[in-house]
């Protein structure tokens, strides 16, 4: 960016305090007189010895910084310098300022935008000033010094930071017309008031109380730091990916005595995940089917909150693993579990999703494909869940798996008036169930610890379930030499069934010319000696 697509400007505004009237050797006379005990500053700033809570930083680990946000900056020890850095958006004003300086304080400011370097005149003492329009959008960063050459020592040696974007629209800079200067020369004038600066504890990145008015982009790997205000406060993110890969959104330093929620929505601001945990971090896992932009919620739960603790937010975006290539040894299909599979993780030691002990508390909807984890957390303890069906067309599959293995859990589902029309009560470490609809609406899923010897359930180890519904997933057509058998109970429809979905059966492998028998169903991933699947009952 050429000087003339920038807005710089210098400040000089500081309240100048007059210390030069009360020299500190200027007494009288030999009369003993009570002015002889007070200082220059006694009565003009006491500031205390404070640490810099935003140290260590660096010109290789700059500080974040927000838009509206204040910092309390301290300069020590001796040669300190502070370095901040955030984000801009082509074409936008950004201000980064000081105020508040300590008496030992005389601050210069360079902010690097690109491969351009803008600084405040170094010849000018008190607060510092710079404006200016980013060309690109992207993150820059900005370096504060102490040019006062009377030490580090406190007290005196703290000022604040700020960094805002100018809402106002000024007038182009690249256009030499009369009315740019006096757009942005007013900002210059020292009034008593300051109406662009923030105030400290400013809740940044507002007003992001709504889809339509997330702040965005989040770029990758990058923390933001932000407050939820009040019990009403919703904060909402958006950001952008352009491959699949594995997104992470993380949640930390949540304040001491509040309890926040992150959930995640995808373009049509439909919920895919969430975490609710109760302890320091929030964090969800997911895998994404399609491109495109992405929302993020970060919400207060039991009406708590803090204005004077931020939090950390950051999304980081990972390539998946390369799915292993089949090969033509007769080796059986792994599993739609062994794949990259959209996860909704929640983090151990809480009993997620709940309440979701009956129909009327059922948790939904859940989402074709997405393996959601969960507990079972005490006896009597049951977890209901619900999908809508819009086709008639496919099958459903429920599928409970990673049972543990001190428990016995069954699993059930019901059609929309809430009537069983299948259930799996086997004894292994998974359940399945496979059922043809005749109706569309809600259906709901029932997972149940209780057997005949009584209720079993386990706060530390999660189930994970899975439910198949309303579209085909596409793969190769079967080769001759394996015989499809379905994974589930067999049903008039069991062939059908598995030309539309192969990668749910298991071929068998076929080493001879003998033929393999075709009527016998074989548990998913087993060989043909496998014992076949106990049925589930409709």
């Amino acid at each position: 960016m050429s000087p003339a697509s920038a807005v710089l400007q210098t400040r000089s505004n500081r309240m100048g305090l007059p210390t030069a009237t009360v020299p500190a050797k200027a007494l009288p006379t030999s009369t003993v007189t009570p002015t002889a005990t007070l200082t220059p500053t006694a009565a003009i700033m006491t500031p205390t010895p404070a640490l810099d809570v935003y140290e260590p930083d660096s010109e290789e680990s700059p500080v974040p910084i927000g838009p509206g946000e204040v910092q309390a900056r301290t300069f020590y020890p001796e040669g300190d310098e502070d370095w901040v850095t955030f984000f801009v958006v082509k074409g936008r004003l950004y201000r980064i300022t000081t105020f508040e300086l300590g008496r030992r304080v005389d601050t210069r400011i360079q902010v690097r935008v690109g491969d351009q370097v803008f600084e405040d005149d170094p010849t000018l003492r008190d607060p510092s000033e710079i404006l200016f329009r980013a060309p690109y959008d992207g993150k820059v960063i900005a370096r504060i010094t102490n040019t006062d050459g009377r030490g580090f020592a406190p007290p005196g040696n703290t000022y604040r930071l700020a960094m805002e974007e100018v809402q106002p629209t000024p007038t182009p800079t690249n256009t030499p017309t009369p009315s740019a200067t006096p757009t942005i020369t007013p900002t210059r004038t020292p009034t008593p008031t300051r109406t662009l600066t923030p105030t400290p504890g400013k809740d940044t990145f507002e007003d992001n109380n709504s889809f339509s008015r997330a702040y965005g982009p989040l770029e990758d790997d990058e923390g933001y730091y932000s407050y939820i205000w009040s019990t009403t406060d919703r904060d909402y993110y958006w950001f952008e990916i352009g491959a699949l890969d594995k997104i992470t959104v993380k949640l930390s330093q949540i304040p001491v005595g509040t309890d926040y929620d992150l959930f995640l929505y995808d373009a049509n601001q439909k919920e895919l995940a969430r975490s609710e945990d109760t302890d320091d971090d929030e964090k969800i896992t997911y895998y994404p089917s399609v491109v495109g932009k992405y929302y993020v919620l970060v919400r207060s739960q039991n009406n708590t909150y803090s204005r004077a603790k931020r939090y950390k937010l950051k999304v980081s975006f990972t390539p998946p693993a390369p799915t292993p290539t089949p090969t033509a040894t007769g080796t059986a299909t792994p599993t739609p579990t062994n794949t990259l599979t959209p996860t909704a993780t929640p983090t151990p030691g809480k009993d997620t999703y709940e309440p979701n002990d009956s129909f009327a508390s059922a948790w939904g909807s859940l989402s074709t494909g997405m393996v959601y984890r969960s507990y079972i957390w005490q006896a009597g303890d049951d977890d209901y869940y619900w999908f809508q069906v819009t086709t008639l067309v496919y099958p459903i599959i429920v599928r409970l798996s990673h049972i543990p293995a001190d428990a016995d859990y069954d699993l059930f589902l019901y059609d929309p008036d809430q009537d069983e029309v299948g259930r799996s009560e086997g004894t292994g470490s998974e359940e399945e169930i496979e059922h043809v609809p005749t109706v569309t609406g809600k259906y709901y899923i029932l997972i149940d610890g209780t057997q005949q010897t009584g209720e079993t359930f386990n706060p530390s180890q999660p189930y994970e379930l899975i439910v198949f519904f309303g579209q085909p997933i596409p793969t190769d057509t079967p080769t001759p030499t394996s015989t499809l058998t379905p994974t589930i109970t067999p049903t008039p429809t069991s062939e059908d069934f598995c030309l539309i979905y192969p990668e749910l059966c298991t071929p068998t492998p076929t080493f001879t010319e003998t033929p393999v028998p075709t009527n016998t169903p074989l548990s998913m991933g087993s060989s043909s000696t496998a014992t076949p699947l106990a049925q589930a009952t409709p």
